[in-house]
């Protein structure tokens, strides 16, 4: 904070400073950077200096010697102080600020300039300590120690690590373990679940109830796997958990929800979407999307998959996530977005996607999206927007996905 106070008033005197004189070209008056630097030490060199025993609380100046070093506060850095310390004064008592006082105020000014490059300094090493950590948990390929670095901030945003789809792979490795019927346990799948299981579900419509909802902590490198993307419909509740979600994976399936799909807002998590269609979370409430998340953070892969809105009951406000936290890794390859909004725009600063070689449609966010935002990668990606003079957003038809999907359903 006090460097930041300091280097406001450095900039206040200094703008101050050049707005009373004319601009003038530094390259064609001064020649090289280098002649600028050493014409400007030279001026402020021949500026009177501050005593140092200053009479009556009044500045006294002398010239300074050829050979004497400037000063390191500037004598107009501290008139703009007198002036403050003065006026600040003023603002809450109704008597002049007394020499006495008015020469402690500076003197405590200058301390705090000469005190502020140090400070500076261990902020700037403090950040990249912090900088280099993250960097050392991407190549490590723990995902959530990672969304730990990357919450405190002043880490991201990191368009390199979602740009990196080696490094990216590492943070959800491969695990083999137990194969668990999904048909005939999908009303209390927990019970079966440990870590590493897949919950596998054949062809069909099947209602999966009270995922997440039986077992705490849930189970870490967990995969729910149907027959295909055009064979599995699972209706899904809400998946949320109150302990960390490491590697969770959703696989070759259709996941209907009326709800968001993850509600993720106490621990960080890991979620992997691999050949899924995701559809129905545009309800026109809450974050209307399909990941929410606030403090922990989320680190989402999502490779040959379509991500749709149109089939939930607001079409016109679906979007794909809110997540409110600079701990936000994603990185999306070769998938399908239609018909939500992106809203880049509101991600916290230090978030990051890449979008990789995916097929944007219909988005609903005013054009151009916002690629601004220092963490957003768009590579081989194209971009197409809804046409809004074709009125709202259209509502799409289950049934044409999974013909009379209602009178199917195993319950």
């Amino acid at each position: 904070m006090v460097a930041g106070v300091c280097l406001g008033l450095v900039g206040g005197w200094a703008l101050a400073r050049f707005s009373q004189a004319p601009r003038r070209s530094l390259a064609t008056e001064a020649g090289s950077p280098r002649d600028a630097a050493d014409s400007e030490t030279a001026s402020l060199a021949s500026v009177p200096v501050r005593s140092a025993e200053p009479e009556s609380g009044r500045e006294s100046v002398d010239a300074a010697p050829d050979d004497a070093e400037p000063p390191l506060v500037h004598p107009g850095l501290l008139r703009y102080a007198r002036e403050g310390i003065a006026q600040g004064w003023l603002e809450l008592r109704r008597n002049p600020i007394p020499d006495t006082t008015l020469e402690e105020g500076l003197a405590r000014f200058e301390r705090t300039v000469l005190d502020a490059p140090r400070e500076i300094g261990r902020s700037l090493g403090q950040r990249e300590n912090e900088r280099d950590g993250a960097i050392e948990e991407f190549v490590a390929g723990d995902p959530l120690a990672l969304l730990v670095k990357l919450g405190q901030g002043g880490v991201g945003p990191r368009p390199e690590f979602v740009s990196d789809g080696a490094g990216f792979a590492r943070l959800f490795p491969a695990v083999a373990g137990a194969m668990r019927d999904g048909a005939t346990n999908r009303s209390h799948p927990d019970d079966v679940l440990e870590d590493g299981s897949t919950l596998s579900f054949p062809a069909g419509v099947f209602r999966l109830r009270s995922l997440m909802q039986e077992k705490d902590p849930f189970p870490r490198d967990v995969t729910v796997r149907g027959a295909g993307m055009n064979a599995t419909l699972l209706l899904v509740d809400e998946l949320s958990t109150r302990g960390e979600l490491r590697n969770f994976t959703l696989r070759d399936c259709t996941l209907f929800t009326e709800d968001y799909l993850f509600d993720l807002r106490q621990n960080p998590s890991s979620i992997q979407l691999d050949r899924v269609r995701v559809i129905g979370f545009d309800i026109g409430a809450g974050g209307s999307c399909m990941i929410g998340a606030v403090r922990p953070g989320t680190v989402l892969w999502a490779r040959n998959s379509r991500l749709e809105g149109g089939y939930g009951r607001s079409p016109e406000h679906g979007t794909l996530w809110d997540v409110r936290t600079d701990a936000f890794l994603a990185r999306l390859e070769s998938c399908q977005v239609d018909l939500v909004s992106l809203e880049l725009g509101r991600l916290q600063p230090g978030a990051s996607v890449a979008f990789v070689n995916c097929t944007l449609t219909d988005l609903l966010d005013r054009p151009p999206i916002d690629t601004e935002h220092a963490g957003i990668v768009l590579a081989g990606t194209t971009v197409a927007y809804f046409d809004r003079t074709q009125g709202g957003a259209p509502h799409k038809d289950l049934d044409e996905l999974f013909p009379n999907w209602r009178e199917r359903i195993e319950e």
